[in-house]
């Protein structure tokens, strides 16, 4: 006969055991007669049965390692959308603040263009008043021509920058600074005599300082990064140019009135490239920009309707270059006055049009201050938040996998109770009573042809149960 102990393991090895299947091995206890684990999840049986038969990459969220890897996967996919969205904040704020250097840029060099032309058109206009003083038929008081002078002195004082470069400085030490500049032109402004230079002296002398001035102008647009303004530089540039251009043309103009033509036909030739790209580089900046056009036409439409005719009919006189022309200095002055007038309207299109491109400029300037303070107080949140995020994440984590970890040992203390409840029951009752018992069923009495009947006793338990009942 089998102990009782031998019965109980012998139930316990057929209740449950190790069955290969696909080259791994599981728990098989469908033949168990206490069926503990069969009300529990298959992916928690798995982990409380087989805790090390994980698959690659992958680790028992049960174990304190698995629940350092299932913590850090929880805080990676939390901290990578967290990182990205600093990244692109940060990637915002330097585009915004790229901008706003750029426009910043774009402003320095439209203040400096303006003033650069209100200089070339103080310059010009002393340059044409010296050429009219130094001609033949000129006045003999200089009053009229040292009037110019504290205006050139006023637009040189108020030039904010002095981009010179070490070529310059080589050939022309007098423009290292803005003091040698202006001492140049005081030393050459009291050197003046109609006895000791010419018309042509004067021209050359003023035109090559312009000249430089335009190269220096040339290379500030250049240099600039203003892609999005980059039309209205060039309109401006070219607006610039135009404006030297007929200053030049003005000059010669003078020249030829007051000399009653040219002496010279290279005189003519440079007359004739002045006002041929003069007339060229204002038509060229209208096309790059729409406002030159507005501008112009509102400064033009007060003027008497016969200022551009008279311009026109002179500027026909010096295009025939008649050689038996007498000099006459009333026709100079009207030439010189006329084209005056309309000089000094291209330099105010100039001023007007840089006034509104600063204009427009400053706009975008506090639109991206404000557009960088948003930037910089999202960033600094998501700088607060990271972390916060990162412990609240943490925290929650830990506390689901302290309750997954408690509830996996409640559920194994469990499973041992009630795998001992089970084989006591199954160790007083038949099996097939105990199961129809387990699920409330109707246990009917069944008949067996033979039976064997045990009687047994423990000892004293008669004695015991009288002296209970006494």
């Amino acid at each position: 006969m089998m102990s009782r102990s031998a019965a109980v393991a012998a139930i316990t090895n057929a209740s449950y055991r190790d069955v290969e299947a696909n080259g791994r091995r599981r728990v098989d206890n469908s033949k168990s007669s206490f069926g503990s684990l069969s009300q529990v999840d298959e992916k928690v049986r798995t982990l409380l049965l087989h805790p090390n038969d994980i698959g690659r990459c992958k680790e028992n969220s049960l174990t304190h390692k698995g629940k350092r890897i299932q913590l850090a996967k929880m805080l990676l996919l939390t901290l990578v959308p967290v990182l990205s969205l600093a990244v692109l904040a940060v990637l915002d704020l330097h585009g915004i603040a790229y901008g706003n250097s750029v426009d910043i840029q774009v402003r320095n060099v439209i203040r400096f263009s303006r003033d650069i032309g209100v200089l070339l058109s103080r310059l010009q206009r002393e340059r044409d008043m010296t050429a009219l003083y130094i001609s033949v038929i000129g006045p003999e008081n200089k009053a009229y021509l040292t009037e110019t002078y504290p205006l050139t002195d006023s637009a040189l004082e108020e030039l904010r920058e002095w981009p010179v470069k070490n070529n310059i400085l080589r050939a022309l030490p007098h423009f290292r600074k803005k003091e040698d500049f202006s001492r140049h032109l005081a030393i050459h402004r009291a050197s003046i005599d109609k006895s000791n230079t010419t018309v042509y002296d004067e021209i050359y002398f003023y035109t090559d300082a312009i000249q430089i001035f335009i190269d220096w102008l040339y290379e500030s647009v250049g240099n600039s990064k203003g892609t999005g303004l980059w039309q209205t530089l060039v309109a401006y540039q070219f607006l610039i140019v135009s404006n030297v251009d007929t200053g030049i043309e003005r000059t010669l103009g003078s020249v030829f009135f007051s000399r009653g033509g040219f002496d010279r036909y290279d005189d003519y030739v440079w007359y004739l490239e002045k006002y041929n790209v003069g007339r060229t580089n204002f038509k060229a900046s209208k096309k790059y920009s729409t406002l030159i056009d507005s501008l112009y036409t509102e400064q033009v439409k007060n003027l008497d309707e016969n200022f551009t005719q008279t311009i026109d009919e002179m500027r026909l006189v010096i295009l025939n270059n008649d050689d038996g022309r007498e000099p006459d200095f009333d026709d100079a002055a009207e030439w010189f006055d006329s084209m005056t007038v309309y000089i000094d309207i291209l330099a105010n299109v100039q001023k007007n049009m840089a006034d509104e491109i600063l204009i427009k400029l400053e706009n975008e300037l506090k639109n991206d201050i404000e557009a960088i303070s948003v930037s910089i107080f999202l960033v600094i949140v998501v700088i607060i938040l990271c972390p916060l995020t990162l412990q609240a994440i943490w925290t929650l984590t830990t506390d689901i996998q302290n309750y997954a970890l408690t509830l996996a040992a409640q559920t194994k203390a469990f499973n041992r109770e009630k795998k001992r409840s089970n084989w006591l029951l199954y160790s007083m009752l038949p099996k097939t009573v105990a199961e129809q018992l387990m699920r409330h069923e109707e246990v009917k009495g069944e008949f067996y042809d033979q039976a064997t009947i045990f009687f047994s006793e423990i000892v004293e338990i008669g004695r015991a149960s009288c002296r209970e009942r006494v």
